[in-house]
C-alpha cells in the first residue's frame, strides 16, 4: 500500500496493518531521507511539484493499492501511478477519503 500525505500516514499504516500488507510512502520532493526517484506533477492550483519514491521500493510485479486523502484534479494520483509503473509495480486500485 502506498500513501502520500503526513496526515494520512497513520490511517494508511493502520489500514495496511489490518490488511496484513506492506506500507510505503510517496512524498513531495525533499521530504525523504533516502535515495529517491522523482516525477513532476501539477496540483489542484496548477503549480508544479515533484513526488518522490524511494529507489527500489518493491520487487517487480508487486501489487500496489494507492491510498489518498482525496482526489481533486488527479495530478498527484497520476504521478504516483507513473512512479509505481516505472518500478514495475502493478496498480490494483485506489482508495480515497472524502
Amino acid at each position: 500500500m502506498i500513501t502520500f500525505l503526513p496526515r494520512i500516514i497513520i490511517t494508511g499504516g493502520l489500514l495496511a496493518q489490518q490488511l496484513d500488507k506492506g506500507f510505503l510512502v510517496i512524498r513531495k520532493s525533499g521530504k525523504m531521507c533516502v535515495e529517491t526517484d522523482a516525477l513532476p506533477y501539477r496540483n489542484y492550483s496548477q503549480s508544479e511539484h515533484r513526488l518522490e519514491i524511494r529507489k527500489d521500493p518493491f520487487c517487480p510485479g508487486t501489487r500496489v493499492l494507492i491510498y489518498d486523502q482525496w482526489i481533486e484534479t488527479g495530478g498527484t494520483m497520476e504521478a504516483a501511478v507513473k512512479l509505481v509503473e516505472e518500478h514495475q509495480g502493478v496498480i490494483t486500485g485506489g482508495y480515497y477519503i472524502k
